[in-house]
């Protein structure tokens, strides 16, 4: 299982914070928090860099 969090600040001031989990060979799932709410996503690729 891969998980990976992301955290970013705007430049003016907004913060936005996202989450990737998934399984090599299997469809990840994203997910997203801001100041319009949260949203969770099926992906099609999962890239590992």
């Amino acid at each position: 299982m891969i998980f990976d969090k992301i955290i970013a600040l705007s430049k003016n001031g907004d913060v936005g914070c996202a989450s990737i989990r998934g399984r090599k060979g299997g469809e990840p799932t994203v997910a997203t928090w801001s100041k319009k709410g949260f949203k969770a996503i099926k992906s099609t690729y999962l890239i590992e860099v």
